[in-house]
């Protein structure tokens, strides 16, 4: 009720207000809808709840736009939803562990504060809009919670890390993070309807490429130099090719295959496959990569840290279920409390 009469005295306020001086001295804000929406373990959940949770989240990992409203307001309206749930999932969790007696020393806590918010604490907090034992008291339900997922969860994925599972998703891994062979290689083709230039040009050229050390990019304009080209005589320069084994034909993988890296082939005559005219090609090999298989030994600690996290998905999506289901909390019982058309936020600026 105080929410409303303030809300509309404020909005008096605004419309009575010269819009220079308002665009001067009221900064942009985010209104939040304040509500019970969720209950767990008997504790009821507001929104302001959900909104203080999201604030340190958004100061931990986005510290550089916290003064920013428009970003915060944004935030707010992506995530309220799985933080609500992460809240929700949070107090069961925290009565599991007051069953199980996890305990938590404040100096635990005092620590993580100082980390995260640095030498001056309170200051930051309240910048936050928070006290400092509310900020106090949202750190250490986090620690307490890493604590006891830690025994539920992830002690259990590590105790499923077997031998025999290293090995089997090892293989997995290999087969199918082996690289394929790749050929990195210019051509250089020669045509001319005459057989005899065309075999004399082409023996020149890789006299020139091979004896007089001519780059690929200068053949043509030497050979021109030269008056080796005829009139008739077509002589092109291929950029870099690159194929794997699976894109490259048989022949230039045979002849690839024979050259050292940085090698020209001898003249080769083919067919164009364009118009079945005779052309002579020289191939330079500019690099060759074979095909490599990993190692177990190269992957085993990829592949530990792949299982482990596999692991503690299902069992953190066990725990959970198991959780709720031993405090009776659904997905329906969630949205009951939450009017179909809620609007948690509105942006002023």
């Amino acid at each position: 009720m105080y929410r409303n009469i303030s809300s509309l005295i404020l909005a008096i306020a605004v419309m009575i207000m010269p819009s220079s001086l308002m665009s001067e001295t009221v900064p942009p804000s985010v209104e939040i809808n304040n509500r019970i929406i969720a209950k767990a373990n008997g504790k009821a959940i507001s929104l302001m709840d959900v909104v203080k949770k999201m604030d340190v989240i958004f100061y931990r990992e986005f510290p550089q736009y916290a003064d920013i409203i428009e970003a915060r307001y944004q935030f707010y309206t992506t995530n309220w939803k799985h933080v609500l749930d992460d809240i929700i999932n949070h107090e069961l969790i925290m009565a599991d562990a007051k069953a199980k007696k996890v305990t938590l020393t404040d100096g635990d806590v005092n620590e993580e504060m100082e980390e995260m918010f640095g030498p001056n604490v309170i200051e930051t907090v309240e910048k936050l809009g928070m006290t400092y034992r509310e900020a106090w008291e949202i750190l250490k339900g986090e620690i307490t919670l890493q604590r006891i997922m830690g025994y539920f969860v992830n002690h259990r994925a590590m105790a499923k890390i077997t031998p025999q599972s290293i090995r089997n998703a090892s293989e997995k891994y290999c087969s199918e993070n082996t690289t394929q062979e790749i050929w990195t290689y210019r051509v250089l083709s020669i045509r001319d309807d005459n057989t005899e230039i065309r075999h004399n040009l082409a023996n020149i050229a890789y006299n020139i490429l091979t004896n007089d050390k001519v780059s690929l990019d200068n053949i043509i304009d030497e050979l021109n130099n030269k008056n080796m080209i005829d009139a008739t005589s077509s002589v092109t320069v291929s950029g870099n090719n690159k194929h794997s084994v699976e894109t490259i034909s048989e022949q230039y993988k045979e002849i690839l295959l024979s050259l050292p890296e940085n090698s020209y082939s001898i003249p080769v005559e083919h067919t164009s496959r364009g118009n079945n005219a005779p052309v002579y090609r020289i191939f330079f090999l500019k690099n060759y990569k074979p095909s490599k298989t990993p190692t177990f030994h190269d992957v085993e600690d990829i592949v530990k840290n792949n299982l482990f996290h596999e692991y503690a998905a299902e069992e953190t999506i066990h725990y959970i279920t198991s959780i709720r289901k031993q405090f009776n909390i659904n997905d329906d019982s969630i949205s009951a409390m939450i009017p179909e058309y809620f609007e948690p936020f509105a942006l002023h600026i």
